[in-house]
């Protein structure tokens, strides 16, 4: 959904490394990512100034699942996505209008499994205005997990590898 970005994603080890990568079959029923992309183009974001505005932006594109579709590659929400839990707070740590965001959504219907109820983890991500360059629009830095519903997260095992990552944001000036 967006050519402007870098996605990193990890699948568990299922058995011996040297036996070859789980199948896609495996693959698709747990996976984490970690994600730095511009969302420019994906939405008519407005122009949101104070860090209020863009804590009710990011409370509506949670809502309307653009980070559950950019997550999962889809283009279209309907029927797919189901909003379970989310917490938005303004974060000022970064130098920049920024909020941290958590979210946990049902996916039903998903092209590799479609009779599997999944969860979306989005623990701990943020959303920043660049301070500098106004035309990068919005930046989002983060981490997802996907796994079958009823399964336990891994996020808590995996934050050592994630919260670096969300942290290590640095604004510079476009060259």
């Amino acid at each position: 959904m967006s050519s402007q970005g870098v996605s990193f994603f990890k699948i568990p080890q299922f058995r011996k490394a040297f036996d070859g990568p789980p199948s896609l079959e495996t693959a698709v029923l747990r996976l984490s990512g970690a994600m730095a992309m511009s969302l420019k183009g994906l939405w008519d974001f407005g122009n949101p100034q104070s860090p209020d505005e863009l804590k009710s932006l990011v409370s509506v594109l949670i809502n309307e699942h653009l980070f559950s579709q950019i997550s999962a590659g889809v283009l279209s929400a309907q029927h797919r996505f189901g909003l379970l839990e989310s917490n938005v707070a303004i974060n000022s740590t970064l130098g920049a209008n920024c909020v941290t965001f958590d979210a946990v959504i049902k996916e039903r219907g998903s092209v590799q499994a479609p009779t599997v109820a999944f969860v979306v983890n989005l623990p701990g991500n943020i959303v920043c205005r660049h301070p500098i360059a106004s035309e990068i629009d919005l930046i989002w830095v983060g981490f997802v997990e996907r796994y079958v519903e009823g399964e336990r997260p891994a996020s808590d095992t995996l934050k050592g590898e994630y919260e670096p990552f969300v942290q290590s944001l640095q604004f510079m000036s476009p060259r």
